[in-house]
């Protein structure tokens, strides 16, 4: 995006990863925050938000507000395409029954497995999906499967504002 000439931020939680993502793209903006409340962004600050397999770390109350928390920083008319882990992700710690939201360990680490409901039912708090789509991606060395969405921010967030943000850490 780039060497398109896009202004691109990055965001992460993790001084490390963001630390990677400076040595390979010194030109971005790099962020350390917690995607669930960025209050250093502007509301309406970016047309388009990637959160590509980003998002599975949350309970539904969290990721319901990172959700939000993106549409916020989004124009209106804002974009959101990302990916998340699917509820058939065997090769990479999927549940036998994804179906409820409790976050599930994997090599030491709470993952969160999307069936379409799930993922549907957060995203529609501050998004009109566009596409939706369960694909398998080969990328890993096997095979992992994900949902993909497109959304659209909503012109009207409603009830969106009126969640607690959590503190971030610093």
């Amino acid at each position: 995006m780039l060497e398109l000439g896009v202004d691109v931020t990055g965001i992460d939680i993790s001084a490390e990863a963001l630390a990677r993502c400076r040595r390979h793209s010194p030109r971005a903006r790099h962020l350390l925050a917690d995607v669930r409340a960025m209050p250093m962004l502007r509301d309406g600050e970016f047309d388009l938000a990637v959160a590509q397999l980003s998002l599975h770390y949350f309970d539904r109350e969290d990721t319901r507000r990172a959700l939000c928390e993106i549409a916020r920083v989004l124009a209106p008319e804002g974009k959101l395409i990302g990916c998340v882990n699917a509820e058939d992700d065997w090769h990479y710690g999927a549940p036998d029954d994804a179906s409820s939201w409790a976050l599930t360990p994997v090599d030491g680490v709470a993952k969160q497995f999307f069936t379409r409901a799930k993922l549907e039912e957060v995203l529609t708090a501050c998004f009109e999906i566009e596409h939706l789509d369960k694909r398998t991606l080969s990328r890993y060395g096997r095979p992992k499967s994900v949902w993909e969405f497109f959304c659209r921010r909503k012109r009207d967030h409603g009830e969106m504002d009126a969640l607690p943000s959590p503190a971030l850490d610093a």
